[in-house]
This record gives structure tokens, sequence and C-alpha cells, in this order.
């Protein structure tokens, strides 16, 4: 193989490389102590939890994990949602994120995204419990206000919830005034595109010097 063909198939690696960011964990309460319990069945309530994002730039959602009890004797299936925040409650929907079927007792389900994009400085709510026939699910929550974060997201300190079809979402008036629920968030950070821009020029333009020299080099036999 030529220098000039190593020197190109390394710039192509480092193209791939920076165009496919690793999924983290960029923000997650699930280590705090469980001392509360929302009301999310699917049937009567919906139970809503924040979090805002910080200046470190675009982020792609991956996923979110809830941890639920059910109580019931059989478990049902519950929805999550990610919405916009509208004046400090949760406003227009941004993604369904599907439904997943809970077990009785505890469990911490995982739902997935189609990668909605997250905006840096920028509040989302996700709202459990807006699908199912109702089986005694709840949103195990927290009297902590300490989130882990290794870009500096926050995960809002009040909780709030509605009654299927009202639209009125109100803040919980049981447990301490900061309670939340709980939820670890997984994203990757979507590159900035005059990085992108920047590497795909140089791979052009290492191919272009690789095919002049090629060219010159059969010019000169």
């Amino acid at each position: 193989m030529s220098l000039s063909k190593a020197v190109v198939g390394a710039s192509l690696i480092v193209l791939l490389a920076s165009s496919s960011a690793h999924a983290i964990v960029v923000v997650s309460n699930l280590s705090d102590s469980l001392d509360v319990d929302f009301t999310a069945d699917g049937t009567h309530f919906a139970t809503a939890g924040s979090f805002t994002t910080s200046a470190a730039g675009t982020y792609r959602l991956n996923s979110v994990s809830i941890p639920m009890q059910v109580n019931a004797t059989a478990g049902d299936t519950t929805g999550l949602r990610l919405r916009a925040d509208s004046g400090g409650v949760p406003g227009a929907l941004i993604e369904d994120l599907g439904s997943k079927f809970a077990p009785q007792g505890h469990s911490l389900q995982l739902y997935s995204s189609t990668g909605s994009i997250l905006s840096p400085n920028t509040t989302y709510w996700l709202t459990l419990g807006e699908t199912g026939d109702g089986g005694g699910q709840q949103w195990n929550g927290t009297d902590s206000t300490v989130e882990s974060s290794p870009i500096s997201w926050t995960i809002g300190d009040q909780t709030f919830d509605t009654v299927i079809g009202s639209g009125i979402w109100n803040q919980v008036n049981f447990g301490p005034p900061n309670s939340s629920p709980q939820f670890a968030v997984d994203a990757s950070p979507v590159p900035e595109p005059s990085a992108a821009w920047l590497a795909i020029s140089g791979c052009g333009s290492l191919l272009l010097l690789t095919r002049l020299r090629r060219t010159t080099l059969g010019r000169s036999c």
C-alpha cells in the first residue's frame, strides 16, 4: 500500500469515528434513595418529571430508564412520552417513547427513542402513564436533589401529575416539595457541522492530491 493510500485511509477512519459519537448516560438520579412513589397508572393519572440540558452541545436521545413499582396482582402497560416545556409544566409532545409491560413488584423499564434532538440550555419533560388500562403502576421517586451528570445536566426538583384527558398539570402535593421521579437519560453528542465539514474537506483534499500524484507519475513514465 502506498503512503498516500494509507494517509487517505487513516483520514477516513478519523472521519467515521468523529461522526459516530458514543452514547453516555447524560443525567441520572437512580442512585438516590427511593423515598416516594408517584401514581402513573395510565387510566387516571400521568406523572411528569423534568430535566434541563446544559451548554455542552446538542445531543440525540437514545433511551430513558424508569424505575417502577406495580402493586396489582398483574402488571400492565405504561407509556412514556417526551414533551417540551410550557411555562414550567409539560407542553407539546415531542416523541412517544412507547409502552412497556411492567411486572408486579419493582422493575427498571427501558424506553428507547427514535433519536429526538435535545438542544442546549433547554428543559424537557418525561410523562409516564399516558397509555394502558391501569394496574397500580407507580413511578419511583426520591426526596434527594442530587443527580449525576458528566456534562452538567440537571433534574427538576418538582413533580407534576394530571388526570388523563384533562390537560391540566398540577404540582404533586404530598411529600417534600423537592421530591422528583427517578430516571436516567442516555444520549449521544451530535457532531458540530463545522467539525464534520472540516473532516470531509480534509479527506477530499487528500484524495485529490493522491489522484494528481498518480497523474504526474503516469506522465513521467
